[in-house]
């Protein structure tokens, strides 16, 4: 559903490029899209001080590509790059390279927002999983299990991601983040003991769960 989209043509964005590798989207989910974003902006914008009146009805504003490859989008095109629960489920190297591209898009004084999603998804269906049940496994493992899920994910922590923005040329804040209580609680009890690869992480860094990055150049 492209509900940020229908916000940022509601928000009088002159264009909204949105790109899927597969085409999901259609005129139903954008109507459905346009229904939700109208019934819920007033809620939305407590406490942000826009005034609702910026906001009108969505426009034609929205360029919707699929499959599309954000490489293929051309240098300083675009003033704001945002994404929701995307970068979790691309490989540690191609997201590198797409933040180096990134810089490419942008133009001087834009801004990127990520909100990542740092859970094993997998626990959205299976309730009785850790919130993080995925760094038990090696890397060896987890590949196997992935290996015909069409969901990947990348097992990244925070500090990762953070760690790989500076290194991608990027001045990152963190808004938001979200720590699991369970999860915090599954390390030190060892109901859960993750693989080697993270048996010197800090607690806290484990059992985050998402975060909002903001990413400067």
């Amino acid at each position: 559903m492209p509900i940020l989209p229908v916000v940022f043509s509601m928000a009088g964005a002159k264009t909204v490029v949105t790109l899927d590798q597969t085409r999901y989207s259609d005129n139903r989910l954008r109507r459905y899209s346009d229904e939700f974003a109208r019934h819920n902006l007033d809620h939305a914008l407590i406490d942000t001080g826009v005034d609702r009146r910026l906001f009108h009805n969505p426009t034609a504003a929205i360029e919707y590509r699929a499959p599309a490859d954000f490489h293929d989008l051309p240098p300083r095109t675009a003033d704001i790059i945002v994404s929701r629960t995307v970068l979790e489920h691309i490989r540690p190297d191609e997201l590198r390279a797409l933040l180096f591209h990134a810089r490419e898009v942008l133009r001087p004084g834009g801004v990127m927002a990520h909100w990542i999603d740092m859970s094993d998804h997998r626990q959205h269906f299976k309730k009785k999983l850790s919130r993080i049940d995925f760094l038990r496994y090696s890397d060896a493992e987890w590949e196997r299990a992935v290996k015909n899920h069409k969901c990947y994910q990348n097992r990244m922590r925070m500090s990762d991601y953070t760690a790989l923005f500076r290194e991608a040329g990027w001045d990152t804040s963190v808004a938001k983040s979200e720590k699991s209580g369970q999860a915090s609680s599954d390390l030190w009890t060892e109901r859960l003991v993750p693989d080697s690869k993270y048996a010197s992480r800090d607690i806290d860094d484990l059992a985050t769960i998402s975060m909002l990055a903001l990413l400067r150049q």
